[in-house]
């Protein structure tokens, strides 16, 4: 009990599996710490010989320790033991936190981490969202609320927590689970009545789906905040098809300072009235907004509502535009169609973790969006359909203005590359080489182009048809070149980028191409070209250690150039 009192000073992060805890506080993560101290430690679990039997009075005494220290940066993340509902007041013995700024509650259900690590029977506890409210009531100062996983089982608890928040005047951000309601007129005023009951201190408000009904209660005092929420510039949904058009239509109505709309889950048919509560909203009542980012799309059809929100949108209106998980030829059509009618504007485009990519679908983003400042590109490893190379480079690239690249994509004529072998004969290159290094060439020209490029990340999604072929490294051999073997060279085409500070993915000298390539005149243009690198990804991350030095000789002289060079 004492060890863990005296290093509660000492670390971030404390798991534990108390009967205490896991009674009052099931599956919480309380954070104690100053909004702008962002960095979290993990707790050492090495330092805990018997984490899953802290003792209660432990807990009890850090817990105070917390409290008498304003200052403190811990984490306190707790999880239910066997015997949480023996308790029959949920708030019976709470110890008090009154000094957070960062309240995060979860279920611990669905968090498989700590069921693996720790063994711990999560039960269910149906107090959790009044738990909330009362410790938020005791936090006047909490700046961020994240209460995930855990759906308002009740009028009650709706209106209880409605009335915690309203008491934030430093609310920054709200995360809150789903809040089952009907859409009926009972279920949008009830809606309604916890929207007008926010701070108007709120920034970011986030808000899973509607999923089954609650009986509203009548003479339910609901407080209620003067005016519309001035500062709110995101919103998070799910799912927006499960929500009632007319909640909708009220919520943009009181956010006229919109900037951002992330919609979770775009695959989910929703009704024309839903879609137009939202565009509606959005084009008439948030003259701000410029940031739509849409999730979880596969195989959409014109039905899906994320898609029709984009067309709907009113054209050269965002600066930027994010992709999650696109799947499917449709998705990745209409995802360009929505970003053609915003090309004009947008300074921000990312595909995340999409399965489905096409040469098409970057030629037309570099062609067409002139004030382009940041384009991501991820294709998920293990994927079948490729990126036609030749066809990226057919069009001119109209993207000056780029300082941040990334494409990890599936490239088609990736496994036909020709490599170096352990040998110093002349290579002769057959036509499809030429003709291969003719596109690569014409590729890293207009890479040339960009000189605002700050940071450059190309990397290879590898294909199941190829397992481990060249180890996700992107080819182009970035090297002067060298005429005796009959190989050519890029790295002088990129002699432009001045202002390049990262450069990840084309050096991995652990494959025989790159092990060939990569000597002492590469690191010479390294030197010579790019003054302001601070970042090169030279190595597997499996690589490394303290022979590395020996292996590659000629990083010597890239730490002697700049000894702060990070290399990975």
């Amino acid at each position: 009990m004492e060890t863990v009192s005296r290093q509660f000073q000492h670390v971030r992060s404390l798991h534990t599996s108390s009967t205490f805890l896991g009674c009052y506080l099931r599956s919480l993560a309380l954070r104690a710490s100053p909004v702008d101290t962002p960095t979290w430690l993990p707790f050492p679990t090495s330092n805990l010989s018997a984490t899953a039997r802290v003792d209660t009075a432990a807990i009890t005494n850090v817990i105070a320790n917390a409290n008498a220290n304003t200052n403190a940066n811990v984490q306190i993340s707790t999880v239910a033991g066997a015997q949480a509902a023996a308790a029959e007041d949920p708030l019976s013995g709470l110890p008090i936190l009154s000094n957070l700024a960062s309240f995060c509650c979860r279920n611990m259900l669905v968090t498989e981490w700590l069921q693996t690590f720790y063994e711990i029977p999560v039960v269910p506890w149906q107090h959790l969202i009044l738990q909330t409210a009362w410790l938020v009531s005791l936090n006047l100062h909490l700046r961020t609320i994240t209460i995930e996983r855990m759906s308002v089982r009740t009028t009650e608890e709706l209106f209880r927590l409605s009335q915690a928040l309203a008491e934030l005047k430093k609310l920054h951000e709200l995360r809150l689970g789903p809040i089952p309601v009907s859409h009926d007129d009972q279920g949008v005023a009830l809606l309604n009545s916890f929207l007008d009951s926010l701070p108007s201190s709120m920034s970011i408000l986030s808000m899973s789906q509607i999923t089954t009904n609650i009986q509203p209660q009548d003479n339910l005092d609901w407080p209620r905040r003067d005016g519309a929420l001035p500062d709110l510039k995101e919103l998070h949904m799910d799912m927006p098809a499960h929500f009632p058009a007319r909640f909708l239509d009220h919520m943009f109505r009181s956010c006229p300072s919109l900037e951002a709309f992330y919609i979770g889950r775009a695959h989910v048919q929703t009704s024309r009235a839903i879609t137009a509560a939202i565009t509606n909203g959005i084009n008439d009542h948030c003259p701000e907004f410029k940031r739509f980012s849409l999730g979880q799309a596969f195989n959409a059809g014109a039905s899906n509502d994320g898609f029709k929100i984009l067309r709907t949108l009113k054209p050269k209106m965002l600066t930027r535009l994010d992709f999650w998980q696109l799947r499917g030829k449709e998705s990745l059509k209409q995802a360009e169609e929505g970003i053609l009618l915003q090309a004009e504007t947008l300074e921000v485009v990312c595909f995340g973790d999409c399965l489905t990519m096409t040469s098409r679908t970057i030629r037309r983003i570099t062609a067409m969006c002139t004030a382009l400042k940041t384009l991501r590109v991820e294709q998920r490893s293990g994927v079948l359909r490729k990126v036609k190379m030749k066809k990226v480079v057919k069009e001119r690239w109209a993207c000056h203005n780029l300082s941040y690249l990334e494409l990890a994509i599936a490239a088609k004529t990736f496994e036909n590359i020709t490599f170096y072998q352990d040998s110093s004969d002349y290579y002769e290159p057959t036509e499809f080489d030429r003709e291969l290094w003719e596109h690569w060439g014409k590729f890293y020209k207009q890479l040339g182009q960009l000189t605002k490029l700050q940071v450059l990340i190309l990397k290879r999604a590898v294909s199941l048809e190829e397992p481990g072929s060249q180890e996700a490294t992107f080819p182009g051999m970035l090297s002067p070149g060298n005429s005796d073997k009959g190989r050519p060279g890029y790295l002088q085409y990129l002699r432009r980028l001045a202002n390049l500070k990262e450069l990840r993915g084309p050096f991995h000298l652990a494959i025989p191409e790159m092990a060939a390539t990569f000597g002492i005149e590469e690191v010479q243009c390294i030197m010579s070209q790019w003054p302001k690198l601070a970042t090169i990804e030279l190595l597997q991350a499996s690589e490394g250690g303290p022979t590395i030095f020996d292996t590659y000789p000629q990083l010597v002289s890239l730490i002697k150039w700049k000894p702060l060079m990070h290399l990975c």
